[in-house]
């Protein structure tokens, strides 16, 4: 069976879990002794963003985006042991095309199959750790999903998730990709310290076998103590191959942050993710990110992916109030390795440089009303000698979002 009609048999198994019994006068529904609660919700989100240049090369133009979501759920719980949700979402573009998956979470969990057990099937959103490896990426309009599997299990001071999926395109992957997606996520509380290792494969069954068949393994590193200094320390490897080339990337992320006053905190971090300076000699050297949150880590203006690249990242945050919040980032962006390609597709590297440039993002953040929250910003981003013909690029962005 493919992992794809998951989510349509759950749907279809939480639909036949309550019985309808009689539609009441003013719109109220009565359900059968096997239901016992039932919760609607959803959300509204209105963007708007303008880019000059996109992308940042000379004698680009700028671009001007506008866009929406609208996502309405179904919550029920059948019992303390078995729930379900069901969740559709319309997304709406500049162009006006909507997205091609409007199906965007529909599974059942089953509790306690076993002491601390829990089964989950049909399509999610899976996150785990600081989301570098695996996101539900919150910020996209569209948001990420996968169709399949999920075992976790709470034991004392040890949980794991282990879990099989594919992938959904178009809110995942690219469509036409087809990937599988697996692996196991392990979270040790070492007193003073958490520890997660993680073990993911990944799989394109892209037509003629070129695409990606490897594995990548990882130790995430937290403090777990209460003071105002908190750090993390992150490392991964890959194996496998990358179509006709043998997968050898590796990747590390370090930062450290201090709560100077109850109101204002500083941070630096390090973000390392190797490249590949000779293609074509049968080892691919690049690190190939899986689903990470690049948005959160690497620059709000999304330019360069966690590959072939060094980040040097100094971070603030300012309480305005118990409400608003501002802050501001700097970026400075390198090549891992300068005879390697940048991971933004529409730049061309300079031989011999790695300078990518830099990048100040300032942003202010808080809610307007209980269930309206405003996000907005700007960036500015200066080219470095690394991109061919490389040109500045502002990035303004204000983000409205209304929880009903």
């Amino acid at each position: 069976m493919s992992l794809r009609k998951l989510p349509l048999i759950s749907l279809a198994v939480a639909l036949s879990a309550s019985t309808l019994v009689a539609q009441e006068p003013r719109g109220t529904v009565t359900f059968g002794n096997s239901l016992d609660s039932l919760s609607v919700g959803g959300s509204l989100r209105f963007r708007l963003e303008n880019r000059d240049n996109t992308p940042p090369v000379m004698g680009a133009n700028g671009n001007t985006l506008g866009a929406m979501h609208a996502r309405v759920f179904l919550d029920a719980s059948f019992s303390e042991r078995l729930n379900a949700k069901v969740e559709f979402q319309h997304v709406v573009m500049d162009t006006g095309k909507p997205s091609d998956e409007y199906l965007r979470q529909a599974w059942m969990t089953w509790s306690e199959i076993v002491p601390g057990g829990e089964l989950k099937v049909g399509r999610f959103q899976m996150r785990f750790g600081n989301q570098r490896m695996v996101s539900d990426l919150a910020w996209s309009m569209v948001g990420r999903a996968w169709d399949g599997a999920l075992w976790s299990q709470d034991c004392d001071s040890m949980n794991f998730d282990l879990f099989w999926t594919q992938p959904v395109e178009g809110m995942a992957i690219p469509v036409g990709m087809e990937q599988a997606f697996g692996g196991a996520y392990f979270t040790f509380d070492a007193d003073i310290v958490d520890i997660d290792t993680y073990a993911f494969a990944r799989r394109d069954r892209m037509v003629g076998g070129t695409g990606r068949n490897d594995q990548t393994f990882g130790v995430l590193i937290e403090d777990n103590y209460d003071s105002p200094w908190s750090w993390s320390a992150e490392v991964a490897t890959q194996i496998g191959d990358h179509g006709a080339e043998d997968a050898g990337g590796s990747a590390a992320a370090l930062r450290i942050d201090f709560d100077v006053t109850d109101r204002f905190a500083v941070g630096v971090g390090y973000e390392l993710a190797t490249g590949d300076d000779t293609p074509g000699d049968g080892n691919d050297d690049a690190f190939n990110p899986l689903f990470d949150f690049g948005h959160a880590y690497h620059g709000n203006q999304d330019l360069f992916g966690w590959s072939n690249l060094e980040d040097i990242v100094v971070r603030t945050r300012f309480k305005l109030d118990d409400n608003w919040a501002l802050t501001l980032d700097l970026h400075d962006f390198s090549l891992a390795e300068d005879g390697g390609a940048i991971s933004n597709a529409a730049l061309t590297a300079v031989a011999g440089e790695t300078h990518l440039g830099t990048e100040v993002d300032l942003a202010v953040r808080g809610n307007l009303h209980e269930n309206i929250n405003l996000w907005a910003g700007v960036s500015a981003f200066q080219a470095g000698d690394a991109i061919l013909n490389g040109d500045d690029q502002m990035w303004f962005f204000a983000n409205l979002e209304m929880w009903l």
